[in-house]
C-alpha cells in the first residue's frame, strides 16, 4: 500500500466510524428500552464497537450492514486470539451483544431479515466450535 492508498484507507476508516458512532448512539438507546438489557448496556456496546471499529476495519472497511457476512471469521479465529479477554464466558457475551446489534440493525432496517437470519444460522452453527477452539487456545495445546 503507497501512501495515497494509506491515505485513501485512512478517510475510509473515519468516515466509517462517524457512521458507526451514530449507529452505536442509537443501539444504546435501544437497549435501554429493554429493562433485562440495561444492565448489560455498556458492555454490549464495549463488545460492538470492538468488532464495528476495530475487527470490520482490520484488512478492508467494512460497513456495519456487511458486517455479519465477518462473524465466523471473528469468532473463530480473531477474537479468540487477540482479545485479552477471551474465554468461553467472554465469548458468549460477545455472541449476545452481536446478536443484539444486528437484531437492532434488523429493527432499523439496515439489515434485511435474510441477512439477519444467515446471521443466527451462522452463530448457531458455529458457537459449539468457537468455545472449543476457545478452550483449546487458551489451553496452550496446538490450534
Amino acid at each position: 500500500m503507497d501512501v495515497d492508498q494509506f491515505f485513501q484507507w485512512e478517510l475510509k476508516v473515519e468516515a466509517n466510524k462517524e457512521q458507526n458512532f451514530k449507529i452505536l448512539e442509537a443501539f444504546e438507546k435501544w437497549l435501554l428500552e429493554d429493562q433485562e438489557i440495561q444492565k448489560e448496556c455498556e458492555s454490549h456496546l464495549i463488545n460492538a464497537h470492538v468488532f464495528i471499529n476495530t475487527f470490520l476495519i482490520t484488512d478492508d472497511v467494512v460497513p456495519i450492514e456487511e458486517g455479519f457476512k465477518l462473524v465466523g471469521l471473528y469468532f473463530g479465529d480473531y477474537f479468540i486470539q487477540n482479545a485479552p479477554i477471551a474465554n468461553s464466558e467472554t465469548l458468549l457475551q460477545n455472541l449476545k451483544s452481536i446478536e443484539l446489534l444486528y437484531t437492532y440493525l434488523n429493527a432499523v432496517t439496515l439489515v434485511s431479515d435474510q441477512d439477519h437470519a444467515e446471521l443466527t444460522n451462522t452463530i448457531t452453527m458455529g458457537k459449539q466450535s468457537w468455545l472449543e477452539r476457545c478452550d483449546i487456545y487458551h489451553s496452550g495445546c496446538e490450534f
